[in-house]
């Protein structure tokens, strides 16, 4: 095609998630790429904002809201859906205005992208990067209309075959692509970092939103185990935003009630985190349910050995403990085994860290992954106008 492309990429949420670092990554190789001009529809103003500008990425801001169900009163979800019928012949309008040839919706949290896509005659596809209920404990309002968009789209992208598989009886159209990241950005090579369990303290982190899908509570458990039965004390990091108040109270609790304050600390999100991964032996990934796990990667480039959850996205990535240590999901005690497992050995450990950065930076090519992304979206076009 030789002019470029106009993509219209549609947000859950107007924050800094996963699902919005990966688009951000995205969109980012879209302007290296030089293929595709992207656009970005917010349903209102948020941090994302700033990282937009940035990319000298052009946005919009149309009020609507996303499908995840909350707590709220009838009259609240009522609301939302009249503000989102309203929404959709809007944004129906932009898109037309923009000349925007696909709309790419970045999450399946959020359906409004593609009604206003079929309003607009516009072919669209959807991003799973969820599995929704198995890793953020959330369900869909009006979920059956969701699965009839993600039926009529397309075409689909799966961040993980463990995605793939539960979205299957949906779509024929899925296609697993993992994400990319901007691997300069994490980058901390095996030779920048003294040698593993060298020092007389054994460092680990674990971080992600503070909710219960994400497994904090198996990393302490498992920390304050290995303090009772090795003379080495271990310290424990945990990064992340409390999305889930009762689930980061309990966990404060918890490390205030059993003494544990000494060696765990809970602290808030932090945007930069190389400086605690550079210290840190081992990054940890308890998630219940990771749909791919993008702070896996991001630890494995790191140069930081991974232990996480064996389950969804972690243990393709980890591969049967080829690159890293899986556990038992919501085992405590078996986190703590593995954790012994590679201090006891700390030469096979150091060769899987090692083979887990090689891993990464070989076949997590963000160019690659742009160029698959964007004959996806030719395909996509080109299938709409037989």
């Amino acid at each position: 095609m030789a002019d470029k492309l106009r993509v219209a990429f549609v947000t859950h949420l107007p924050n800094l998630s996963g699902a919005n670092q990966s688009l951000l990554d995205l969109l980012a190789g879209l302007q290296e790429n030089q293929t595709v001009e992207p656009f970005v529809l917010l349903g209102r103003t948020g941090v994302l904002e700033e990282k937009l500008k940035e990319l000298n990425v052009k946005y919009k801001v149309i009020r609507y809201g996303n499908l995840i169900q909350g707590d709220n009163s009838k009259w609240r979800t009522f609301s939302k859906n009249v503000l989102n019928q309203f929404a959709k012949f809007q944004i129906a309008k932009w898109l037309k205005e923009e000349s925007i040839d696909l709309v790419h919706n970045n999450s399946y949290l959020v359906g409004i992208g593609m009604e206003a896509a079929k309003l607009a005659k516009i072919p669209y596809i959807c991003h799973l990067r969820d599995f929704v209920w198995e890793d953020h404990g959330i369900k869909l309002e009006n979920e059956a209309r969701q699965e009839e968009l993600l039926n009529q789209a397309d075409a689909v992208i799966a961040v993980s075959h463990a995605v793939e598989k539960k979205y299957a009886p949906l779509s024929e159209r899925i296609r697993v692509i993992y994400d990319a990241l901007d691997k300069e950005k994490y980058r901390i090579s095996p030779d920048e970092r003294a040698p593993l369990f060298s020092n007389e303290e054994v460092n680990l982190y674990i971080a992600g939103r503070i909710v219960p899908g994400k497994g904090q509570l198996d990393a302490v458990k498992a920390v304050e185990l290995l303090n009772k039965r090795q003379e080495r004390q271990f310290n424990l990091e945990i990064i992340g935003t409390a999305t889930n108040q009762e689930y980061f109270d309990f966990i404060a609790s918890y490390i205030e009630e059993k003494k544990l304050a000494d060696f765990v600390k809970l602290k808030e999100y932090s945007s930069d985190l190389r400086s605690l991964r550079l210290k840190s032996d081992i990054g940890l990934v308890c998630s219940h349910n990771e749909a791919m796990g993008r702070v896996t990667l991001e630890n494995m480039l790191a140069g930081c050995l991974t232990i996480g959850a064996n389950s969804g996205g972690t243990s393709e990535l980890i591969q049967s403990d080829r690159y890293g240590y899986l556990y038992d999901p919501s085992n405590p005690c078996n986190l703590a085994d593995k954790i012994e497992e590679a201090i006891a050995d700390p030469e096979e450990a150091s060769r899987r860290r090692d083979a887990a950065y090689q891993f990464v930076d070989e076949s997590f090519n963000r160019q690659n992954y742009v160029k698959e992304i964007v004959a996806l979206y030719e395909e996509a076009i080109e299938r709409t106008k037989k």
